[in-house]
């Protein structure tokens, strides 16, 4: 007499169909089509580690702060702490091919040090270096820095050192006050932690050359590109006349060099603008001139505003005697 229970028996026969059936299935083939791909992609995917609610929330935040620098370059688009305390870092060595206050364009420029969030009790997020307002170059706040973590009792500033490099080059010939400012985890101020003047020499074996040391054909391009009127290039990231006071920025980089830059006030000419400011931007865009690390132009100039509406014109000569002008109008 059986005694079990039939609903029982019927599903474990009910079991063992299924476990036949995906046998089955696992042994036909897969076929790779769109919708499957994605599957395949989402699984792998789901495979790797979760992130951390902390880490997830630095990578967007430091995602953030890279998209805020594209746009503005500066550091003015932080709000800097006032009166910074001594704990939150320093800047330990300016070294590299820096002797005493000096550095070859050719050489490079090494600073380091450690930074930290004390409110939140983690190692601070960028660090920046900053001339003249521009930010010229940026580093993560990850190096490994034991002394600080014992010093504050506090494991989680381990990595809170930092380093920064910049080429000789990328730097404005002549004296240069350098500022070193370190970016907090809430990123939304800014502390100084350091700066130094140090001054650039320029290559006293180097002229300029219409045709850049690249390859053959990149040369050629360039040369095609200025005989169909394409160099030099500009743009002007400023022009105002505003209480009497004019104010013009921008870039211009050519091949052959650039010239001069003159600024027109309703068709009236104003000057010439300084050229040379540091524009890492623009080295990035075009590495193939050696000019456009420092690209940058600038113009200020007192002006009475005789009327409601002006432009203003400015026009880029290279060397070659090429010329590309940009009006912005009131």
């Amino acid at each position: 007499m059986y005694n079990g229970t039939p609903g029982r028996v019927q599903g474990d026969a009910s079991m063992s169909s299924r476990k036949t059936a995906s046998k089955k299935r696992r042994k036909q083939p897969m076929s790779i089509g769109r919708d499957t791909g994605d599957v395949l992609l989402l699984a792998a995917s789901s495979s790797e580690e979760p992130k951390s609610h902390a880490e997830t929330k630095a990578a967007e935040l430091r995602e953030e702060m890279d998209k805020k620098l594209d746009v503005t370059q500066t550091i003015s688009a932080y709000v800097e702490t006032p009166n910074p305390s001594p704990k939150t870092g320093n800047v330990d060595t300016w070294g590299g091919d820096l002797v005493g206050r000096w550095l070859s364009e050719k050489g490079t420029l090494r600073i380091s040090g450690w930074a930290v969030d004390e409110e939140a009790g983690m190692p601070a997020l960028k660090v920046f270096l900053v001339h003249d307002g521009l930010v010229l170059a940026e580093s993560d706040v990850n190096r490994s820095r034991p002394d600080v973590a014992e010093a504050r009792s506090n494991e989680n500033l381990e990595n809170s050192g930092w380093v920064l490099e910049i080429a000789g080059k990328m730097l404005p010939i002549g004296e240069a006050r350098l500022e070193v400012y370190a970016l907090m985890q809430s990123g939304m101020y800014v502390v100084k932690l350091g700066a130094k003047t140090i001054r650039v020499s320029a290559w006293s074996d180097r002229k300029p050359s219409w045709d850049p040391s690249i390859e053959r054909i990149i040369a050629r391009r360039l040369r095609e590109d200025a005989e169909a009127g394409k160099w030099p290039k500009m743009n002007v990231d400023e022009a105002s006349l505003n209480d009497g006071r004019l104010h013009v920025k921008g870039w211009a980089v050519s091949p052959a060099g650039i010239r001069k830059i003159k600024v027109y006030v309703n068709d009236e000419f104003v000057g010439l603008a300084f050229y040379g400011r540091p524009r890492p931007d623009v080295a990035r865009k075009f590495p193939f001139i050696d000019e456009a690390c420092r690209a940058g132009f600038e113009l200020r100039a007192a002006r009475a505003d005789e009327s409601d509406t002006w432009h203003i014109r400015t026009e880029v000569i290279d060397k070659g005697g090429r010329t590309t002008a940009v009006t912005i109008k009131s």
